[in-house]
């Protein structure tokens, strides 16, 4: 704001002008009125400076005299010009309560009733609908509108004193014809709120009902946080003088206002046993007095405010066949006139009312008793007549809205649709991908430049991985991409990098890292539609305790991604809790590999070394991110153009590349591998596809990165095909009995020798050998061999197998020999007479452990 008058308005300052045109008051009004600002006053005379006014002049005390003001004239209804002034100082004084006073009207000056010029001559004409407010700038609002207006001095403007010091009605009011004529009275929001304001409404109305005018009431909604709304806000928010009339209502449909017995109590909207006593809800309680024989009505207080629901909506989570959970925004003031801050609170947790004292704490008192209770959030209800109805999208990803519409949601919104009210979860607000202000090509080409941050071993699985998460529910690829190597490689660098085509992320805002909880950790995997979700860095334990617990965690994500589904737990009482799982593609990192053969083939490896990284290029890419959102913008939008028929060969294609993957693979390769090496690979193409729609790459360009980035993808995957195999169960055991063997912590005795009677600390005897007639075979005493190698791997930090799943998998491999099985066992067990007693055992081919045979006391 300026203190320099107007160039426009030369008796304006330019913050009063700019004041009066916020205030939706057109120019010509403003010049017609005749508005001017005081910059200097005096009591008895004026110079010809700008600005300098001798209020005295005008009526004015000296107590009244406060400069800077505008200079407010109000036109009498007769036709003689100016009758009166107003003063509105910048800063008003107080009065002895301590109320400010707003506008400064000379004293011992009969009221009147003001017109803006240019109403004048419609005052007569009774077909010409009239809106009557309180306030000079109000009225001239309406003027600005297009409609004919007057405005009163205060909500009880329209009366006057005679000569004997009566109360009477204005003479002003005789120059307008009232008979038959439409009449809106427009004064502020608070006649709904202040009994004396809305009795002030009703008085006027009877008035001039009277003399036959057909009255209507317009009911502005408050504004933020409950704050008082005039004619001139209402205009101001862009609203026209229709929806004005809009909001006007026969009397007779809104409560009538108390009688002069009750005051203070103001009745609800559509509700005859609820209303607001003292800045409180009461309930009116109807009984029979006995002694009098007639009904009467009690007051009972419910609480120590008021409150009202301004929202109702539905957080939205996506969740198929789920309603999502109703929310409810509300409202509220203490009964000092202490604005509450609006909160949010859960229909279910609204209908006990509970809430109250945890949202706002103890000056918000409820009356005791659940009956009390039940009463409050009825009246709540009752003062909340005008509820938004909203539908609130808490994921990620795509969503097909009613009308069939596809849109991708992230926090900056829907695309294809700014219409949709998008909320994400804390952890999900990074994710926010809007309109860019770069065109496609140049969008591209920042993405391909990703390419050069690394080897194109690391970055072209990255590359692949990041526009394969938006085609997640097409393909719904069921496993991790894990980035494994060294601290300080650059794991989670690049990560962070190659998540910046989803939003603004760097290494220290990463949507979440492995030391959250489970549940939390598995609702975020769920809000987490269609984009790729990094779980920061996992960290090493500080103990075996804390390894053990990390590695089950690590366990459980995998399988949650894999299996595409999480715990199934219980909620109590035999019902079930809801059951998250991953929807998008989701990317760790660790300086190891996850162990355990079915974990293993549910990730996808990127190995990272030492100085990998190119930093000159990572720095300028790090600075470049901005191209990688618009890629990413520029990819949905052709996604979403092309759904239908990208969705036909995307899953055409995926049996294809499977197929073909699985055929360049290692007989026995885990079936989830060439799965993986089809879904990336099919993330890269589409990728690569849009970049050549858009003229970003040509088709020869493409064609040849998809080349290299399939032998990449495979070659890792034969890789990835090794160290699953190393993680079968009975490879580990078998590991485990030759480290066991080697350090002469197991023994085996030949059932023909002498056994020792006691066996040697440290050791433990978990078989025998028969080196007279089958020295090729060892007896293992199944639960002694399998508990050795139990502890063996608890002693290191790492989890095993079940008992069940090391003989099967032994059995299948045919590391067992079948001699005759018990029937019923399917795993190759078998009955010997050893030491004068049966024993059951497992025949193990020697030659699997052992180069020679095993001699008593567990020599080699």
């Amino acid at each position: 704001m300026t203190d320099e008058f107007s160039s426009e308005f030369p008796n304006l300052l330019q913050r009063h002008l700019d004041h009066l045109r916020a205030s939706a008051i057109s120019d010509d009004v403003i010049r017609e009125r005749g508005y001017a600002s005081v910059t200097r006053v005096s009591i008895d005379r004026e110079d010809n400076e700008p600005g300098h006014v001798c209020l005295g002049a005008y009526g004015f005390a000296q107590m009244q005299l406060v400069a800077p003001s505008l200079l407010i004239p109000l036109y009498g209804t007769g036709g003689e010009g100016v009758v009166l002034h107003q003063l509105r100082p910048d800063t008003p004084r107080t009065n002895q309560s301590g109320d400010t006073i707003k506008y400064e009207t000379p004293g011992r000056r009969s009221l009147r009733v003001d017109v803006p010029p240019r109403c004048l001559d419609a005052l007569g004409d009774p077909a010409v609908p009239l809106f009557v407010t309180e306030g000079a700038k109000k009225a001239d609002a309406i003027a600005s509108a297009g409609g004919c207006c007057i405005n009163l001095m205060g909500v009880w403007g329209f009366k006057g004193s005679n000569a004997f010091g009566g109360k009477t009605i204005l003479a002003d009011f005789d120059y307008i014809a009232w008979n038959g004529r439409l009449i809106y009275l427009a004064f502020d929001s608070d006649i709904v709120s202040k009994p004396k304001v809305r009795q002030a409404l009703d008085r006027f109305g009877e008035i001039i009902k009277r003399k036959d005018a057909i009255i209507k009431i317009v009911y502005f909604p408050p504004g933020k946080d409950g704050a008082k709304t005039g004619a001139d806000d209402y205009l101001a928010r862009g609203h026209t003088l229709e929806d004005l009339v809009n909001l006007a209502q026969d009397p007779e449909t809104r409560a009538p206002a108390p009688d002069l017995v009750k005051l203070y109590v103001r009745k609800l909207p559509y509700a005859d046993d609820y209303c607001i006593h003292n800045g409180r809800h009461c309930f009116i309680k109807h009984y029979y007095d006995r002694e009098e024989r007639e009904m009467k009505e009690q007051l009972v207080e419910l609480c120590d405010f008021t409150a009202r629901i301004v929202d109702d909506y539905l957080r939205d989570d996506g969740e198929p066949g789920q309603a999502g959970t109703r929310m409810y925004k509300i409202e509220g003031t203490l009964s000092s006139g202490t604005h509450l801050l609006p909160v949010d609170v859960k229909a279910t947790e609204f209908m006990t009312m509970n809430w109250v004292v945890d949202k706002w704490g103890s000056d918000a008192g409820l009356r005791p008793g659940n009956l009390m209770k039940d009463h409050l959030r009825a009246a709540i209800e009752t003062n909340s007549p005008v509820i938004r109805k909203l539908v609130v999208y808490t994921h990620t990803g795509w969503r097909v809205l009613g009308n069939g519409e596809r849109v991708f949601l992230t926090e900056a919104g829907a695309i294809g649709n700014n219409t949709i009210m998008v909320d994400q979860d804390t952890r999900l607000k990074h994710y926010s991908i809007a309109m860019p202000d770069i065109d496609a090509i140049a969008a591209f080409r920042g993405s391909l430049e990703f390419l050069d941050v690394a080897p194109r071993e690391i970055t072209l699985p990255l590359w692949a991985a990041t526009y394969l998460a938006p085609l997640s529910e097409i393909l719904e690829p069921a496993f991790m991409v894990w980035l494994y190597g060294a601290s300080g490689s650059g794991k989670s660098t690049l990560s962070a990098l190659a998540l910046s085509h989803f939003g603004a992320f760097n290494t220290f805002h990463l949507p979440v890292s492995w030391e959250i909880t489970l549940a939390r950790l598995e609702y975020a995997l769920f809000l987490a539609k269609d984009v790729l979700f990094v779980i920061d860095d996992l960290p090493p334990g500080s103990d075996a305790n804390t390894q053990r617990q990390m590695d089950a965690l690590v366990r459980r994500v995998i399988h949650n991604v894999g299996n595409k589904q999480g715990r199934g737990r219980m909620a109590g009482a035999g019902v079930a809790q809801r059951d998250y799982y991953s929807r998008g593609l989701v990317m760790s990192s660790g300086e190891h590999l996850p162990g355990g053969h079915s974990d293993t083939a549910r990730y996808f490896p990127v190995r990272f070394f030492d100085k990998c990284l190119n930093l000159p290029v990572l720095t300028r890419e790090q600075g470049n991110t901005v191209t990688y959102r618009a890629a990413m913008y520029y990819y949905l939008v052709w996604l979403r153009d092309n759904w239908q028929s990208i969705t036909a060969n995307l899953r055409l294609n995926f049996e294809y590349y499977r197929t073909k993957a699985r055929e360049e693979q290692p007989n026995g390769t885990h079936s989830r591998l060439p799965e993986a090496v089809s879904n990336l690979y099919l993330g890269l193409l589409t990728g690569l596809m849009s970049a050549v729609h858009y003229g970003a790459i040509d088709q020869a360009a493409a064609d040849s990165l998809a080349v290299e980035a399939w032998d990449i993808l495979i070659r890792i995957s034969a890789e990835q095909a090794t160290l699953v195999e190393s993680e079968r169960p009975a490879v580990r055991f078998l590991d485990a009995l030759r480290t066991l063997k080697a350090t002469q912590q197991v023994l085996f005795y030949d059932i023909n020798g002498t056994k020792p009677d006691v066996v040697p600390p440290g050791q433990r005897l978990i078989g025998h050998t028969d080196n007279m007639e089958h020295p090729e075979i060892l007896y293992l005493i199944s639960a002694a061999a399998y508990n050795a190698v139990y502890d063996y791997y608890n002693r290191i930090g790492q989890a095993f197998f079940k008992e069940a799943a090391v003989w099967k998998d032994m059995s299948e491999r045919g590391y067992l020999i079948e001699e005759k099985p018990t029937p019923g066992d399917k795993h190759k067990s078998t009955v010997r007479w050893i030491e004068g007693k049966s024993q059951r055992v497992r025949l193990l081919r020697r030659e699997l452990i052992d180069e020679e045979f095993l001699r008593l006391g567990g020599g080699g």
